[in-house]
């Protein structure tokens, strides 16, 4: 089954890989002396818009000298299959940001990719997946993507031995460094086997993503609880030196703890997250990470300051909170990975099982999301709302739409006074914005004024409930065009009626002349 992406979700993703004013600076092109290129593909749902890297050094930091690219809009770099596109040897000059040119004097490197959008969620990737890989065989079989999921980020850290061991505890041969959510280009003929798959691989990302971020919030609190730091100082994402996120380090610990138990014989990721003892130990190894992470960032600030200076009288110093809070994380995070067997693991929910793979990653993204905004999984939270709807059959339908918005359904768990229903990821009724040169006819009549009632376009009425935050971009060369889609004036995702066939369609930045015969913008509502 391979997962369908919709017109708005390429439209988007178009945006932020295709616009070097976007966040695609010089320094994200295949860059630094080659033998050759590796082409790859990002795997958690595909990551489009993702930075790769290769780490010669294995410090999980993107530095200025080690090669990097972007994913393209199907999550591929170098390389991409379905078009048969060759971003290394293309004249185009923005391909060149989609070439991973390889490092020299360096038999095996490993490549981490973080960042960029899941195009099953449209939401953004809050992680680092890396992979292993030797540059000579990946070279020789350049039109063989090397494809880097969240199980190949679990394996980096483990030796050999334990690689074997942790697979053949879960039952996994030869399918690790497969595109997992496409079992018709891999061959994965068993359910069973995709089931597995899909349950280890996300099970560690989402529980990577729950543990880095709730560390990084303690770190966060620890300055909000200091008199003379006005602002948060969290680590990774936040400052200079750190890695974009901390999910590496939560893979070295579940990689620490499958070797410390029972040698790491027969014992899997399934085991250790199911374990409250062994998770503890997980969240335990990584703060001391982030602790020494602390300890080296300010003996550098030490190091740079005057004479006479004391790590007592730095002012920007990180600071580390004073309890070491190991019990309720490591509880959360084995709730998520109960919440992520259920899904992947409950045969009785949906069938087909691979008609439903997508509205199960969007059930655990919602979860996630709202287990990394308060943790709290009592009764009666959002949490606990959204992990319940997890075994109920008819919401997991309602998610296969894609019209269902994401990011809106986290805002309805979030914010809603009462406990929701399957109901509310039901986007059934709502009509798509069908027609998107009739978009554009609307926009070209708005010209240069600010407002332009409609009702419909083509024919279809337009319901912008789901549509919030999401955008069709259109480029050519150097310019651009935003086309952004919002709720009426007055209107509020949470608040606008699912059955009001109404909206404001906002339109910014340099309008093409071909396609709206004006250099003008406006916006339309």
């Amino acid at each position: 089954m391979k997962l369908r992406k919709n017109l708005f979700a390429a439209s988007i993703t178009t945006a932020l890989i295709g616009l070097t004013g976007c966040g695609a600076t010089s320094q994200d092109q295949g860059s630094g002396t080659t033998t050759g290129n590796i082409s790859g593909l990002a795997v958690d749902g595909y990551l489009a818009g993702a930075t790769v890297f290769a780490d010669t050094n294995n410090n999980n930091i993107l530095e200025s000298w080690e090669p990097r690219a972007l994913t393209d809009q199907d999550g591929y770099f170098s390389y991409n299959p379905k078009t048969g596109k060759n971003y290394c040897t293309s004249t185009v000059p923005t391909d060149k940001n989609y070439c991973l040119a390889t490092p020299v004097g360096y038999d095996n490197v490993t490549l981490r990719i973080s960042g960029g959008y899941d195009l099953t969620t449209m939401e953004k990737f809050n992680g680092t997946m890396s992979l292993h890989v030797n540059i000579a065989s990946a070279e020789k079989d350049f039109t063989t993507p090397q494809v880097t999921n969240p199980i190949t980020a679990l394996l980096a850290p483990l030796t050999d031995t334990q690689k074997t061991n942790l697979l053949a505890a879960e039952g996994i041969t030869g399918y690790e460094t497969k595109d997992i959510l496409d079992s018709t280009a891999t061959g994965i003929t068993d359910e069973a086997m995709q089931r597995k798959l899909l349950d280890i691989a996300l099970k560690a990302q989402k529980v990577a993503d729950l543990i880095a971020n709730q560390i990084n919030l303690k770190f966060d609190q620890a300055h909000l609880a200091d008199s003379t730091v006005a602002a948060t100082k969290g680590l990774f994402g936040e400052q200079s030196g750190f890695a974009p996120n901390g999910t590496a380090l939560i893979f070295e610990a579940i990689a620490k703890q499958i070797s410390n138990v029972v040698g790491g014989d027969g014992v899997g990721v399934t085991t250790i997250m199911g374990s409250q003892t062994d998770m503890e130990q997980v969240v335990s190894d990584t703060w001391d990470k982030y602790d020494a992470a602390v300890d080296d960032y300010n003996n550098r600030l030490l190091a740079n300051a005057p004479d006479g200076t004391t790590l007592d009288t730095l002012q920007d110093k990180l600071l580390k909170p004073t309890t070491k809070d190991t019990t309720g994380i490591a509880a959360g995070a084995k709730t998520l990975a109960g919440v992520a067997d259920t899904l992947f693991n409950t045969n009785s929910l949906t069938a087909p099982f691979d008609t439903d793979i997508a509205s199960r990653i969007k059930a655990l993204d919602v979860v996630t999301y709202l287990m990394r905004d308060g943790q709290s999984t009592a009764a009666g939270t959002p949490a606990e709302n959204a992990i319940t709807l997890c075994s109920d059959a008819t919401y997991l339908n309602n998610l296969r739409s894609d019209k269902v918005d994401v990011a809106g359904l986290k805002d309805k768990f979030k914010n809603e006074t009462s406990a929701l229903t399957a109901s509310a990821a039901d986007y059934s009724a709502r009509q798509g914005f069908a027609g998107s040169g009739g978009l554009l006819d609307q926009a070209k009549q708005a010209g240069s004024s600010n407002t332009l009632g409609f009702t419909g376009v083509d024919g279809a009425a337009i319901n912008t409930e789901g549509m919030v935050n999401n955008a069709l971009n259109v480029k050519d060369g150097n310019n651009s065009t935003a086309i952004s889609f919002l709720p009426p004036d007055g209107e509020t995702a949470s608040t606008v009626d699912p059955a009001t066939p109404s909206g404001k369609l906002e339109i910014t930045g340099a309008i093409l002349d071909q396609i709206l015969g004006s250099s003008t913008s406006g916006s339309s509502g």
